[in-house]
């Protein structure tokens, strides 16, 4: 599969999770939606291997909460390389909880859940599983240019809580990865 057409079919679900959190008549505000570009560095725990920096994207879909919490949900293309095996793409569907300082400044926690897509068999030659979950923490900063559009920028640290190594004769391997993602948001919480 190419990567457009990745894309293609993770903005369709992006879009239809947009579409089912506007729809929701919980919301303490419109939900904030980010289009995003992703660049990580991942690498496994057990130092027998080297990551690389990929590149990647996707959307984000923020529901607020309150006047200072909000719940975000979304999709992201990442690229995982290891320099002894290779490049594996995934889908990582990343939710967290999210506190927002004050209009400008957000930190986060939550989880996330990745599985690879297209070609694996250089992971799963490697011993390498194809799927994973974690936790994850953020910390992020907005600029509105106008009312409900704003540039962001925000840190992530990813840590995969199941071992990675298909063999348990291998030993514990997790996936550590740092990202850093950039692009637009639309929307705003309401004061």
């Amino acid at each position: 599969m190419t990567a457009s057409k990745r894309f293609k079919k993770m903005t369709a679900w992006a879009f239809s999770i947009a579409g089912l959190f506007a729809s929701a008549q919980v919301c303490y505000a419109s939900p904030m939606v980010s289009l995003v570009g992703d660049f990580n560095h991942a690498s496994l725990t057990d130092s027998s291997t080297t990551g690389k920096w990929g590149l990647g994207g996707g959307l984000l879909v923020e529901l607020p909460l309150s006047e200072y919490w909000g719940f975000e949900l979304g999709g992201l293309d990442v690229p995982r390389s290891i320099n002894q095996v290779g490049t594996l793409q995934y889908v990582k569907i990343p939710f967290e909880l999210r506190h927002w300082l004050c209009h400008h400044v957000v930190i986060g926690a939550g989880g996330y859940y990745a599985q690879s897509v297209g070609d694996s068999s250089a992971f799963s030659n490697a011993g390498i599983k194809t799927s994973d979950y974690g936790v994850l923490a953020s910390f992020g900063v907005q600029k509105h240019l106008i009312p409900g559009f704003a540039v962001l920028a925000e840190g992530r640290y990813d840590y995969s809580l199941n071992s990675i190594a298909q063999s348990p004769m291998a030993g514990p391997s997790h996936w550590s990865e740092f990202q850093v993602l950039f692009g637009f948001r639309i929307g705003m919480m309401e004061k």
